[in-house]
């Protein structure tokens, strides 16, 4: 097992470094993996990189969607094993440490909860598996609009998420489905993928 890691840091407005850092054991309920997948959030992460909105903290750790590979378990762990391929929420890194313990503090929420780990199919590859955490973020849209089958659906916004709302939308059964964005890439990448219509906001 390694025993240190590395890693993206935003260390100040538009400044981005890679860190090293040290790694241990995994604890009785903790699980190693080894990164061969992040996902880049264009929205948040970009945000904080340029500090948009004057509210970034530095150092940033950004990254929150990862596939990777089990390189080692905790003690308590029956769920996987080393060689299995997994989905997590981890960081730009070489490495995530993974907490399974259902006592753990989450500390946005003030609540215990474990951190998310997902065993992957063996028919699913590195790539599209690395979208699942933006997946369920569109999902997520979809449960709390409900609208009736055949109603009308606009989605403000084409980056990822919204291009995945938008084919959730025609899937639920919308008519129309309309894209709305003001880069034009992103409003012919909706159309090749099926909406109705796109407006360009601008």
């Amino acid at each position: 097992m390694p025993t240190t890691a590395r890693g993206v840091v935003f260390t100040g407005p538009k400044q981005v470094e890679l860190e090293t850092f040290e790694l241990s054991d995994p604890g009785p309920q903790q699980v190693l993996v080894r990164t061969t997948r992040t996902l880049v959030s264009a929205g948040t992460e970009v945000k904080s990189l340029v500090n948009m909105r004057g509210e970034a903290r530095y150092p940033t750790r950004p990254g929150y969607s990862s596939v990777g590979v089990v390189e080692a378990v905790g003690s308590a762990v029956t769920d996987v094993q080393p060689g299995d391929r997994v989905l997590t929420m981890g960081r730009h890194a070489s490495h995530t440490m993974v907490d399974l313990d259902p006592n753990r503090l989450a500390p946005a929420a003030g609540q215990r909860a474990p951190q998310y780990l997902q065993k992957l199919p063996d028919g699913v590859t590195d790539e599209p598996a690395v979208f699942a955490i933006l997946g369920s973020v569109a999902m997520h849209g979809m449960r709390k609009v409900s609208f009736q089958l055949g109603e009308s659906c606009a989605v403000m916004g084409q980056g990822v998420v919204g291009q995945l709302l938008g084919q959730f939308a025609r899937a639920a059964g919308a008519a129309p489905v309309i894209g709305i964005d003001l880069v034009a890439s992103r409003l012919e990448r909706s159309r090749q993928s099926g909406l109705h219509e796109v407006v360009d906001a601008s």
